[in-house]
């Protein structure tokens, strides 16, 4: 799917509301302010869907019903500053699909992500990927998950840059000499809340800590913005 994009876009990493950081969303309003962004685009993993993911289910969390109308409060404040979006479907955005196939269920069962969330319709959702253009002509690729280092995703196509999510613990950007660019690979990290207790099918290790913050691309130029937390785990306040 080829979409219309400006110069200056702001990427927001894995969400998986309502598992996601409590500061997330002011840090990327704070971040479209200071970078003056006026593209948004969306990684992936919009929502969690812990009660019905394939991995062991928490009793502790709520039920399906429960988790969809908090996510719903949660997509309401993310609609509110950016009521316009492309976002790429995650594998957690898809589970509804994938239990309505493992129980033989037509898909038409499901209604529009935007009508199941009370999203607005302005909010553009694609499987797959997004491809757009740059001012430059330089093509830009952003799927959810492609790599799961920096090297392989600036190895895994010399003819556009790639964006994506998905992968937590990366984040960063490569850049790979082309004919006629300097093409980058672009990992924006995620906005997750590293002590939900939905985020527990991940693992637990010092070692392991999720790459919490955005991606920005400002006139072909990709960078990684850090969400830096203070010593109680939340956000400093600071953008980079």
């Amino acid at each position: 799917m080829i979409i219309e994009t400006t110069e200056r876009i702001l990427v927001i990493g894995d969400t998986h509301f309502p598992a996601t950081h409590p500061d997330y969303v002011a840090f990327l309003v704070a971040v479209r302010d200071a970078y003056k962004l006026d593209s948004t685009l969306h990684v992936g993993d919009v929502v969690d869907f812990h009660a019905i993911s394939y991995h062991e289910t928490d009793t502790e969390l709520p039920t399906a019903a429960e988790e969809l109308r908090i996510a719903r409060e949660c997509l309401a404040s993310l609609a509110a500053e950016f009521p316009e979006m492309h976002i790429t479907q995650g594998n957690h955005d898809n589970l509804p699909q994938r239990r309505l196939q493992t129980h033989g269920l037509p898909q038409a069962f499901l209604p529009g992500f935007n009508t199941l969330f009370n999203t607005p319709e302005t909010w553009h959702w694609h499987t797959g990927f997004v491809k757009f253009f740059l001012k430059c002509g330089m093509p830009v690729v952003m799927q959810h998950g492609i790599a799961s280092s920096l090297t392989a995703g600036a190895n895994k196509l010399r003819t556009a840059s790639l964006i994506q999510g998905h992968h937590h613990y990366t984040s960063g950007v490569a850049w790979q000499s082309a004919a006629d660019w300097r093409l980058f690979f672009l990992s924006v990290g995620c906005g997750v809340d590293p002590d939900h207790l939905g985020m527990a099918y991940a693992g637990s290790s010092v070692l392991k800590i999720p790459a919490l913050g955005c991606g920005v691309v400002v006139d072909g130029w990709a960078s990684h913005i850090p969400m830096w937390l203070d010593d109680t785990g939340r956000w400093n306040g600071r953008v980079p």
